[in-house]
């Protein structure tokens, strides 16, 4: 259209191909405008970008745990494609993704499931092992992961994420919780105990803020006491059978069976036992005053708080017995430099533990001063 206009301008080719255009079109401006004609610049020249096959990254350290006659499989869904362009971009997006496990078999890696999962994400995938992978000896079972895009493409397998197959330990039933004296008690079906087993409990309080404890138990226990527990707490309790196994030089966890109990603690309204063996010697010096020392067996109560020490004068019966300790003593000793000559003194010790529940007195020791 403007091919017969002539414009001349010295340096021309001199310049980059950019800049003459630029020249030229500022030349031609008024020409252009007279014929009605629209510029729209000059573009810059390169190598144009082929369109990105969104294709999303390899999923990174898969995780795979046994338990029981199954693997869990955890894994984070990439957010990128292998050209780090967004999967989840409203604009040429990767469309729905989807996740394909496989189990390894000889040469072969069988699929199991299919199921979508969304970008940057975590996700997770549960195989159900035929009875020839959870029985026998100790072995390894390998998984792989790949994420494809809404056309059904990927860039290809994760790396092995290996379980241990073979017999796991025996699975918890029967779990039930209850408030007692000395805490919550856990109580669950015993099993033989196997050599290596070990039993895990995890404590998860619903209060805010409440942390996560882990308890233990002999393998062939049949219940356990948590003290830690805080009265009108809810916890959720998941108990397990765990056994750990060297393979090909490597440790791995053979996982049986969970159970999982919620239940709230009650105010505790369980006394601590009565002390024992409780004994009363005088002591008389002449260079001091006499006393009377005390000594008796410590009770085991977790949540014990401490004693307290009573003395009754044996001669005045009838008379209510005097409080020698204002605060519970967490010693099991006790010295009493309050006594005088020719009086019977009959002492008996109380337990306390942290809720405030008093146990029953102490068989009674006597001695008396001469």
């Amino acid at each position: 259209m403007l091919g017969f206009f002539h414009v001349e301008r010295p340096g021309i080719a001199e310049m980059s191909d950019r800049e003459a255009c630029l020249k030229v079109l500022a030349a031609a401006a008024p020409a252009a405008l007279f014929f009605g004609q629209i510029f729209t610049g000059c573009a810059s020249t390169g190598v144009p970008k082929a369109p990105s096959l969104m294709l999303p990254q390899v999923v990174r350290a898969p995780q795979a745990e046994r338990q029981g006659g199954h693997v869990d499989l955890r894994w984070t869904t990439p957010n990128l494609s292998t050209d780090r362009q967004p999967l989840a971009a409203r604009k040429h997006g990767a469309g729905t993704l989807t996740a394909e496990l496989c189990r390894v078999e000889g040469a072969s890696c069988v699929v199991f499931t299919r199921q979508t999962v969304t970008a940057g994400e975590a996700a997770s995938a549960r195989d159900v092992l035929h009875p020839d992978l959870s029985s026998g000896p100790a072995r390894l079972v390998h998984y792989r992961i790949r994420i494809l895009n809404g056309a059904g493409r990927s860039a290809g397998w994760s790396r092995d994420a290996s379980a241990a197959a073979g017999e796991a330990p025996s699975g918890i039933t029967m779990l039930a919780a209850a408030t007692t004296g000395q805490g919550l008690q856990l109580t669950w079906q015993s099993a033989p105990a196997v050599q290596g087993d070990r039993i895990v409990l995890q404590a998860v309080s619903s209060r805010p803020g409440g942390q996560e404890r882990n308890l233990s138990a002999p393998a062939g226990a049949g219940g356990v006491i948590d003290s830690g527990a805080v009265v009108g707490d809810t916890v959720r309790y998941t108990v397990l059978r765990t056994r750990t196994v060297q393979i090909d030089g490597t440790e791995f966890t053979l996982n049986g069976e969970s159970a999982t109990v919620t239940a709230t603690v009650g105010k505790d309204i369980f006394p601590p036992s009565p002390p024992r063996g409780l004994v009363a010697v005088s002591v008389q010096m002449e260079s001091s005053a006499p006393e009377i020392d005390l000594s008796w067996e410590p009770n085991t109560e977790p949540d014990l708080t401490g004693y307290v020490v009573y003395r009754a004068d044996a001669g005045a019966p009838g008379a209510a017995p005097l409080r020698l300790t204002a605060e519970p003593t967490v010693m099991v000793s006790y010295r009493d430099a309050s006594v005088k000559a020719g009086h019977l003194y009959r002492y008996t010790v109380v337990a306390v533990d942290r809720s405030g529940n008093t146990s029953g007195p102490s068989p009674a020791a006597e001695e008396q001063l001469r």
